[in-house]
């Protein structure tokens, strides 16, 4: 699976266009993946695809009528396609969606004891997570981080904590995309731009680096760390770029 892929998966516009900036090949499975989604109504999926065809690339309109069928049959219970796809029973917001899917009007009831069997489940995951963590198995850690999500795909730490795992494994791709995904539920913690900040530090993109650090910084002047790393950022752009390191 290549990084594009991997972008297009989450509906990333700003992933995507880093990577075309890049020099990334778009395939056929691309679009296939993207239009898929377009068709099932996701704006941020139609985006990604009106920006790949603006770059050139190549839409097979003879499919467009089976994405269309394939979205119909595959808009309820369907996960975002970024390998956090949720198997097994559906709950009560998949069956909600097949409600609606099917302009049903139908209240879903929640059952608590459900409710309180999946908090502790993600409780346990984290834990599990956090002691490989302190044992520097990121990859433990990331395994443990991806169940929880399954779990609960809504909590930005969750991913903010699998992308700090992602980075430290050296997976500078997948770790901004996990950053990209945290940014996007909590676009006011600064701990998501700091995420992706190093993520775009580790892939040498200091320009984005810069430019995000900045935005985080602005919501948290106070923020050393951020400070710092705004700071380095801005040291290897002017380096990159020929100049000289300060003393």
């Amino acid at each position: 699976m290549t990084p594009l892929f991997q972008a297009v998966n989450v509906s990333s516009l700003q992933c995507v266009k880093l990577l075309l900036e890049a020099g990334a090949v778009i395939n056929p499975d691309c679009i296939e993946t993207v239009s898929l989604d377009s068709a099932m109504g996701n704006d941020s999926s139609t985006e990604c695809l009106n920006f790949l065809l603006k770059a050139g690339a190549k839409r097979n309109a003879s499919n467009d009528a089976a994405v269309r069928a394939s979205a119909r049959g595959r808009v309820a219970g369907t996960a975002r396609r970024s390998g956090r796809g949720r198997g097994g029973d559906q709950g009560p917001r998949q069956q909600q969606e097949q409600h609606v899917a099917r302009g049903e009007e139908v209240e879903v009831k929640v059952n608590p004891k459900d409710e309180h069997a999946t908090k502790r489940e993600i409780a346990k995951l984290k834990s599990s997570a956090i002691k490989a963590i302190e044992s520097k198995d990121y990859f433990s850690a990331t395994m443990w981080y991806t169940k929880a999500i399954e779990h609960d795909p809504n909590d930005a730490t969750l991913f903010s904590n699998r992308s700090l795992c992602l980075l430290r494994m050296g997976d500078g791709q997948r770790a901004l995309l996990d950053a990209l995904d945290c940014r996007g539920m909590r676009p006011d913690w600064p701990k998501a731009y700091y995420r992706q900040g190093a993520a775009l530090m580790s892939l040498k993109d200091y320009t984005n680096a810069c430019a995000v650090l900045l935005d985080g910084f602005k919501l948290d002047p106070e923020n050393a760390e951020m400070e710092s790393a705004l700071r380095e950022a801005m040291e290897s752009l002017k380096i990159s770029k020929g100049g000289t390191k300060a003393t």
